[in-house]
């Protein structure tokens, strides 16, 4: 038992330590951002009111607007979605100064990642011999700019040779899914948190 209460011992936080807390691990759209200091950094009246953010700088260069959850709590707002496949660095702004007059050196906090670029779903339509795929992204693509990367082979086999065939490319429609249900949010859809499986029918 003295092992594991050592062991969680390490695990803590430090006590007095600012830190920034991310709701997810890899940073999404939707991601909870919050600054904790361990002492009343504003006053009460200040509490619940949205300012510009003046006490942390992300970089790269993140829109945020900051509100105050509690005098010792800054709730980050994000005026923009997070950019795919990008490290963000994460530092207190300046030297800050606390209501008791305690000064809070400038340091830099944590960095995080956000989610790379992906196919988040995948629907095959057709035959075997005239397949089509539907690919869902996580952020927007152009089919033009896809194209390149993607390509049908056929196997090598005792009748003839590998075949490698360029695959077309164009936008698909709700008719390409087949069902509303296949439909996955973008990026932009995450961060405004408005689904089109539900509403505009355009894809």
């Amino acid at each position: 038992m003295r092992f594991l209460l050592i062991l969680f011992s390490f695990t803590l936080p430090l006590l007095g330590e600012t830190r920034l807390s991310l709701s997810d691990q890899v940073i999404a759209p939707n991601t909870k951002i919050e600054l904790i200091f361990d002492v009343a950094m504003v006053t009460p009246e200040t509490v619940g009111k949205t300012l510009d953010n003046s006490i942390l700088t992300i970089k790269p260069a993140w829109k945020t607007k900051v509100v105050w959850r509690s005098q010792n709590i800054a709730t980050i707002v994000r005026s923009e979605a997070p950019k795919v496949a990008t490290e963000y660095q994460f530092f207190l702004a300046k030297e800050l100064k606390a209501v008791d007059g305690t000064i809070i050196p400038t340091k830099e906090l944590i960095s995080a990642s956000s989610e790379p670029f992906q196919i988040i779903r995948s629907v095959r339509n057709g035959s075997v011999r005239a397949g089509e795929s539907v690919l869902m992204f996580n952020d927007d693509v152009s089919p033009t700019a896809a194209a390149p990367f993607f390509q049908f082979v056929s196997p090598q086999t005792d009748e003839q040779k590998e075949q490698i065939i360029a695959a077309r490319t164009r936008k698909a429609t709700w008719g390409d899914l087949r069902s509303r249900y296949h439909y996955q949010p973008s990026w932009q859809e995450r961060f405004t948190n408005q689904n089109r499986r539900y509403g505009n029918p355009n894809p």
